[in-house]
């Protein structure tokens, strides 16, 4: 379902070779047990043209429900995880590259994050998938493609990513020939993603938080060709960024805890790695912000701020 969320419980069976019933069965556990949320269907940052940044760091202070309160209004701030030793990496999206410094000025009241780094995503991967999406000026924005009633499908699936065509035209008043016409164009553009709902720490396995360093460019790529080509590595995420051409972001799932650090030591040893920082992940929040919110906007045009020349994204990154 991470690879392909709207695939359907008969197919499913057939890949897993059990009966449509037992999948519904486990799909149900999984939801009892809140290791599978609510599946929503968003808008991608880069469809409309933001800029995509991730900022870690030391969280100071105490990591309470007060302190998701403020990341959660920040408006910006798409997603917090969490570390077991307090390490944080909040993904955020920027209407144009010079808000850095208004979320900084706002974590440095609200959320105080020891040394932060911004590192600015110039490529990500989506989970488990193989499709990257670029951020930033390589990006663009896509808004030509986006109507109405394409608002209006994104938002009826805001609850639930795998509801059923019939089940969109009824809330949009759409024909369902149009439903599906539109849904595949918005899928085939990737202007819509899926979040999975998935709670880390939950499950079975781990998943680990990694920023690797490499020598150069090459090293990191020539890493990346050899990380395909490993089954047994299940990445959820990977990031490549503008102003650190030399590291990765990577959110790694294992089976252990001692899985991840047997990896994170043959990680350690590829050719040309520098360093590599790493924790378990034991939260992740996802956060509503003014992308999200362009959904519920009805009928007209989305009109954006237009998008400041330049920005101060670099100066924030280490040397």
């Amino acid at each position: 379902m991470r690879r392909e969320p709207r695939i359907t419980y008969r197919d499913l069976s057939e890949q897993l070779g059990t009966s449509t019933p037992n999948v519904h069965r486990r799909i149900d556990r999984l939801r009892t047990t809140g290791t599978l949320g609510p599946i929503r269907a968003k808008l991608r940052p880069e469809t409309v043209g933001g800029t995509c940044a991730l900022i870690h760091g030391q969280a100071v202070g105490k990591l309470d429900a007060k302190a998701w309160q403020a990341l959660a209004a920040q408006g910006s701030i798409s997603r917090a995880i969490i570390g077991c030793r307090d390490r944080v990496y909040l993904s955020t999206c920027l209407k144009e590259p010079s808000r850095i410094d208004e979320v900084m000025r706002y974590l440095a009241d609200r959320f105080p994050i020891a040394g932060p780094e911004v590192l600015v995503v110039q490529e990500r991967s989506s989970p488990w998938r193989d499709d990257w999406t670029y951020s930033g000026d390589e990006a663009g924005p896509r808004m030509e493609y986006i109507r109405a009633a394409d608002l209006r499908i994104i938002r009826s699936m805001w609850d639930d990513g795998r509801k059923q065509i019939c089940d969109i035209a009824a809330d949009t008043g759409l024909s369902k020939p149009t439903v599906r016409r539109r849904l595949a164009n918005l899928l085939d553009r990737k202007v819509i993603e899926f979040d999975m709902g998935i709670e880390h720490g939950q499950g079975a396995d781990v998943n680990f938080g990694l920023i690797v360093r490499f020598q150069s460019p090459d090293d990191r790529d020539g890493f990346l060709r050899g990380l395909s080509n490993e089954p047994y590595c299940c990445r959820e995420e990977v990031m490549l960024f503008s102003n650190a051409p030399d590291t990765v972001w990577m959110n790694l799932t294992v089976d252990t805890i001692n899985d991840g650090y047997a990896r994170i030591d043959e990680i350690r040893e590829r050719k040309g790695v520098v360093s590599v920082m790493s924790d378990v992940i034991l939260k992740a929040f996802t956060f509503e912000t003014w992308v999200d919110r362009l959904v519920g906007t009805e009928g007209g045009d989305v009109v954006l701020d237009d998008r400041a020349a330049g920005g101060t994204l670099r100066s924030w990154a280490h040397s």
